[in-house]
């Protein structure tokens, strides 16, 4: 082998124990972690497998339930250890009303609520069983945490989702040949906010829409004079990088600003009160 594969094998390696490490302090009990530690062995936790449930501290003690063999264990790694579901510094520090608007499995809803134990939130995801799974993660919240099955996009359509990863799926325009039970129905933001928001503002808005930000960010949106923080999900790998997203955050009135990681990172943008 080479120096640089060498390298590379224990790069590797530091990552995964790194990883397994953080996650076993984001558990709640010892069940818990040797569930997480059995899932991130090779050859354990094959796709199609039930999901498993994992208790985390940061909720409680409330139980996610997560399917082996996919990237949901990645998605509490993110949420709950990384805790890329957290407001931006200088957003509403009692938020009433908090979205997020690409939920995966529902470990950012659920972060947040029990965070935030005042406030309701809603969550939105495309995936039929993301979607499915987010709501059992979001039973214990009870009415505070509401999730529709629905995709995002910049007007009413039928869209179907693609890839084989229960995390990053993209969507796209359904054509004549697409079968029915490969669409769902895509919504605007601002048909969410005139159904769900009521008179209150959103104090706290995610977009993790797997490349579809440009979309809902560019031009005149309303629904953006409701929102007082955001946090949108960088895409460099779809064309949609830091400049890009802080461009479009100011030309809808937020003070933005980007944070870049190895594999994207976030914009973020804080609304003045009047």
């Amino acid at each position: 082998m080479t120096s640089v594969g060498a390298r590379r094998k224990l790069l590797l390696a530091w990552q995964w124990a790194r990883f397994l490490f953080q996650g076993f302090l984001a558990m709640a009990d010892w069940r818990s972690r040797v569930r997480l530690a059995r899932m991130k062995l090779p050859g354990e936790g094959r796709l199609g497998d039930a999901p498993v449930p994992l208790r985390a501290k940061a909720l409680s003690g409330s139980v996610l339930w997560v399917r082996p063999g996919t990237t949901d264990v990645g998605t509490i790694f993110h949420d709950l250890v990384n805790r890329e579901h957290l407001p931006p510094p200088g957003a509403p520090e009692d938020p009433r009303q908090i979205w997020e608007l690409g939920s995966n499995i529902g470990t950012g809803v659920a972060g947040l609520a029990a965070r935030y134990p005042r406030a309701r939130l809603l969550g939105v995801e495309p995936d039929p069983a993301n979607a499915a799974l987010a709501c059992r993660n979001l039973r214990p919240f009870g009415d505070r945490c509401r999730l529709i099955e629905a995709a995002i996009w910049d007007r009413e359509a039928d869209l179907v989702v693609e890839g084989e990863r229960p995390s990053g799926l993209t969507v796209r325009p359904a054509v004549e040949a697409d079968p029915p039970q490969r669409r769902v129905r895509a919504t605007t933001i601002d048909a969410l906010v005139e159904a769900h928001a009521g008179d209150e503002p959103i104090d706290y808005l995610i977009l993790n829409l797997e490349g579809t930000e440009p979309r809902v960010l560019a031009g005149d949106q309303p629904w953006a004079r409701r929102v007082r923080s955001i946090r949108v999900e960088l895409h460099p790998h779809y064309g949609f990088g830091e400049a890009d997203c802080v461009s479009l955050l100011r030309g809808l009135g937020f003070r933005a600003w980007a944070e870049t990681e190895w594999w994207g990172g976030w914009g973020f943008g804080l609304r003045d009160r009047d």
